[in-house]
């Protein structure tokens, strides 16, 4: 059912996202392996089929559910075209961050290397053609290095978030393992 690089992925992700959380001052709020109320809410799952879409669906979601998600929500085809560590550093801050915002990421590394690209969140061919341009490191290097300046950036707008910096970091200077 799954690609062979989403199943590759999916250990990093679960990786960093974890189990079930509720911390005050995250915009998330309640999360179970990274996946919010919200996204639950608007793709109208209820996960406990108790006839409501509510915290204890996210309390009670399971490893597999969240797998599902992920593949129905953040997974986007063009993923499979990217060499694999790109490839999971991209899915796993899309998971984290938004799909449109991790392929940002990924763009301006491919400018930081020398591409001119139009950093418009769309993977497309021309994004795709420049990666064939660079070492799958050396665009993982450089995507943590956008991951981390971004993170930066939330907690110079909202100091209540430092709190997360130190995991955040981690997250961004993560080199994919496969």
């Amino acid at each position: 059912m799954y690609s062979k690089n989403f199943s590759k992925a999916i250990d990093t992700v679960l990786k960093h996202e974890g189990g079930y959380n509720d911390i005050v001052g995250d915009a998330g709020g309640p999360t179970n392996f990274g996946v919010t109320l919200t996204t639950i809410t608007s793709l109208k799952k209820d996960l406990n089929h108790d006839g409501r879409i509510d915290k204890l669906d996210i309390k009670s979601m399971t490893k597999q559910q969240a797998i599902d998600i992920y593949w129905d929500c953040y997974w986007k085809a063009s993923y499979d075209a990217l060499p694999i560590k790109t490839c999971v550093k991209v899915f796993d801050t899309a998971v984290n961050t938004g799909n449109n915002q991790a392929h940002k990421f990924l763009q301006r590394a491919l400018n930081n290397l020398g591409s001119k690209l139009v950093d418009d969140g769309v993977i497309g061919q021309v994004t795709i053609a420049e990666i064939k341009k660079y070492s799958d490191l050396d665009i993982v290097k450089q995507f943590g290095v956008e991951q981390l300046e971004f993170y930066k950036g939330l907690v110079a707008k909202k100091p209540i978030l430092k709190k997360f910096l130190a995991g955040w970091t981690n997250r961004a200077n993560a080199i994919p393992n496969v």
